[in-house]
């Protein structure tokens, strides 16, 4: 017949119980207890600030772009938008987001203008 020897690993594990009842499975402090079984208020704390930073907090204009129907007035706001960016203003994210629209309205406004666009050859048999 074997006998079970305690392991030192047993020894240095929490002694409170999961929700489930279960052993908790985390290393012991000083106490005997994990750090969340010693400060049951701290995972709640530490979750919320956790919660907190995934939060979006709107776009960062202080003022949304007013008439973009000219080759100028996309320049100018893909300037104000490299500068937002740089002062903080304005996430790279919703930047690459804001220029790639911008990009599409300056083609919207080139293909309006008049230049020859590409003509799409269907064929006809």
């Amino acid at each position: 017949m074997r006998r079970r020897q305690t392991t030192s690993k047993q020894s240095t594990r929490c002694q409170g119980r999961t929700k489930s009842g279960k052993p908790c499975g985390a290393a012991a402090t000083e106490g005997g207890l994990c750090f969340f079984h010693a400060n049951p208020n701290k995972a709640a704390e530490l979750g919320r600030m956790g919660g907190q930073k995934n939060r979006h907090h709107g776009l960062g204009f202080a003022d949304p772009p007013q008439d973009l129907n000219t080759a100028k007035a996309v320049k100018e706001e893909c300037a104000r938008l490299i500068e937002n960016v740089c002062t903080g203003t304005v996430s790279p994210r919703i930047a690459a987001c804001v220029g790639a629209l911008l990009n599409l309205q300056m083609r919207v406004i080139h293909d309006r203008s008049g230049s020859p666009s590409r003509k799409i050859r269907t064929s006809t048999q």
